[in-house]
């Protein structure tokens, strides 16, 4: 079933079903938010929905919308754009975004701690940023988890 609500001026889509889970989408307009429901709705009932059909995307795709969005916005984002860059030739970034688990992040982790920890936790940060913010913009993304956290 799908549920529309007005959340922070726009218009908040969540399609849940016991078989498939849940997904959320936002939109501007109420009526691509209706439109966009009963497409993933009808896709769901005839058993053509899939989370890769909903959300192709790579982490090198996150990476690369962080870089181009959010990086130029700091202070000084020189060192930011060296670090996404290495991480976006990294084989971390050919994962995709629905099925990176955690067996995927601690081989990146353990790979990464050959430079060092404290390389290892500013990749870490940036990856987990870069995946918040790709939540906020409506990605299906579950939480990275951090020795210190729950799930973020």
């Amino acid at each position: 079933m799908a549920s529309i609500r007005k959340r922070n001026n726009r218009w908040q889509v969540q399609v849940r079903s016991r078989i498939y889970g849940s997904i959320a989408k936002s939109f501007h307009r109420k009526s691509d938010a209706q439109k966009w429901a009963i497409e993933q709705e009808s896709l769901m009932q005839s058993g053509q929905w899939s989370r890769t059909m909903d959300r192709g995307s790579r982490i090198s795709d996150l990476l690369s919308k962080y870089l181009s969005d959010v990086t130029p916005k700091k202070r000084h984002p020189d060192s930011e754009k060296r670090r996404l860059n290495r991480l976006l030739k990294d084989p971390v970034a050919s994962h995709y975004v629905e099925t990176f688990n955690s067996t995927a992040a601690a081989q990146f982790r353990d790979r990464r701690l050959a430079d060092g920890p404290r390389t290892t936790e500013y990749d870490l940060v940036l990856l987990r940023h870069a995946w918040n913010i790709a939540k906020q913009n409506g990605f299906n993304v579950r939480g990275i988890r951090n020795n210190n956290e729950d799930d973020v």
